[in-house]
């Protein structure tokens, strides 16, 4: 029996000094970050590794992070402080007294949960991280992750930014090089901080919005207003659409 992961994910938000998102589908990679940190700043992964995990996948994981990160960690119990890891990689190692993990059981009153909630923070104020180095940045981040962090009516926005034909159906090649590598950075990590899920699908107006703002952001002109496909055609009286039909009688 060892520490679970929820606990040492607890240990590390206290590490980090704020809440983290959890179980994140890195974009571009088959692989899934345990902890992820991101603001205007960089785009921070970790991997977790406790004494019950192996490290039989940690190749293919680590490939995975670099694609995306600015900076990528393994936050490991002590069995694995040894792994090989790439020398840009941090590397940070917890021990805590074991701390089971369970389902919670049927019929367990609040005073329980909150009595395994109190040990559970016990074990986590206890517990010692000592950062063995730490991350430096990422050489191999892949612009093309950045676009496949993009939702579709983002994608759309920033075509109509970059001035890409729809017909491309907004395709990476068609606008690789349009940005250079930090304006590729900055719009990933502000996509991340500013989207709302509320607005998807993207409204015209909420794609013409979109746009102006990344334009904006990027030191780029501002994109031409859409014209609304629901907009209607003037109103033409019927004489002036078919006079012949309404001769002029002189009175």
């Amino acid at each position: 029996m060892g520490v679970n992961e929820d606990t040492a994910k607890a240990v590390l938000r206290r590490l980090v000094g704020h809440e983290l998102r959890y179980e994140f589908d890195v974009p571009g990679a088959p692989v899934r970050a345990d902890a992820v940190d991101i603001s205007l700043e960089a785009l921070v992964g970790w991997e977790i590794k406790t004494a019950q995990d192996t490290t039989k996948r940690l190749t293919g994981q680590v490939a995975g992070y670099d694609r995306f990160f600015d900076r990528c960690w393994l936050f490991t119990a002590p069995q694995h402080a040894n792994v090989e890891l790439p020398e840009w990689w941090g590397l940070a190692v917890f021990e805590a007294k074991p701390f089971a993990a369970f389902d919670w059981p049927p019929g367990w009153s609040h005073e329980q949960h909150e009595e395994w909630r109190h040990r559970q923070a016990k074990v986590v104020t206890q517990a010692t991280v000592t950062v063995i180095r730490e991350a430096q940045p990422n050489p191999n981040q892949k612009a093309v992750a950045m676009w496949s962090a993009l939702w579709a009516g983002e994608r759309k926005a920033l075509c109509t930014v970059l001035g890409v034909h729809r017909s491309h159906h907004w395709r990476f090649a068609d606008v690789a090089d349009k940005l250079n590598f930090d304006q590729w950075r900055l719009l990933a990590r502000w996509a991340f901080v500013n989207r709302d899920p509320t607005e998807y699908p993207f409204s015209v107006a909420a794609e013409q919005k979109w746009a102006y703002r990344v334009a904006e952001l990027l030191g780029l002109p501002a994109p031409p207003p859409r014209p609304s496909a629901h907009r209607r055609a003037p109103v033409v009286a019927l004489a002036d659409r078919h006079p012949s039909l309404f001769p002029v009688v002189d009175d």
